[in-house]
């Protein structure tokens, strides 16, 4: 699947009432409003792969963001890659990124970065 087919199946999937869920938990910016079940359907098909979790996660969009950490390849991902997530985290991708966590990369980052807002953002979910 590339970038765009799944940006459209995202945007299928979407809805209003997950939409407004989200926003109640802090969302903000560009999202559909996919359930997370809906994302991992999704993951099941395309399983992990490095290049197109990173061009997922550089759409700005939410559930694309959260898609690219649940196909992220912990053995490919660098600490550059993560430490670029981090810094463009918005509320849910940054939940995203606990399915990365066990990398030695993430191992090797500072508190004040992706696991800081894993810490945050277990409070806003």
């Amino acid at each position: 699947m590339t970038v765009n087919e799944i940006m459209q199946q995202l945007a299928g999937m979407g809805s209003e009432q997950t939409r407004k869920t989200f926003t109640n938990h802090g969302a903000t910016g560009n999202f559909f409003g996919v359930k997370v079940g809906d994302l991992k359907t999704i993951q099941k098909k395309v399983k992990k792969n490095h290049q197109l979790s990173l061009d997922l996660y550089n759409t700005g969009n939410s559930d694309a963001m959260y898609l690219a950490g649940l196909i992220a390849d912990e053995k490919q991902i660098t600490k550059k890659d993560l430490q670029s997530w981090a810094e463009n985290a918005t509320w849910m991708d940054a939940v995203g990124l606990t399915y990365v966590d066990d990398t030695v990369e993430v191992q090797s980052l500072p508190d004040g970065t992706i696991r800081g807002m894993q810490n945050a953002c277990v409070s806003c979910i």
